[in-house]
């Protein structure tokens, strides 16, 4: 439930975020996956948003599991039970489905406080007319 973040954050009013506290949270299957002990660990948490995204990609579009796990013992320094471990990993179905560019576009929307359809809506915008046309437009205070 959502009111154990609430909490966990030290936020008492309940009207700070986009959420009810009754609302269930979901984790990223995949990150879990990945934290476990047997794949990566806690060292998962500390890659930058650029070795997620290799790892991903490398998730997502080896085919060959056997040169996966070459990858994994390669490039990522898993073991090979580790690597073994990881190459089975499933990802879930439309995971990784939103693009870098859309993720890049609608964030700053997400992080202002919009609600997902809200930000995607502003973010396609903002693409669709440029980014020097959206600077003109007046700003609300």
């Amino acid at each position: 439930m959502f009111k154990k973040v609430r909490i966990a954050l030290g936020e008492d009013d309940a009207d700070a975020f986009n959420y009810e506290d009754s609302t269930k949270l979901v984790l990223s299957h995949t990150i879990v996956q990945l934290s476990r002990i047997q794949a990566f660990g806690n060292r998962i948490f500390d890659f930058t948003q650029e070795e997620q995204h290799d790892l991903w990609h490398d998730l997502h579009f080896y085919t060959d599991k056997n040169m996966l796990k070459e990858r994994l013992v390669s490039k990522w320094g898993l073991s090979n039970t580790n690597a073994s471990s990881v190459a089975r990993l499933k990802l879930k179905s439309g995971y990784g489905s939103l693009s870098m560019k859309a993720g890049r576009a609608i964030f700053p929307f997400l992080k202002a406080g919009y609600q997902t359809r809200t930000a995607a809506v502003l973010g396609s915008i903002k693409n669709a007319i440029g980014v020097e046309k959206w600077r003109q437009m007046p700003q609300k205070k």
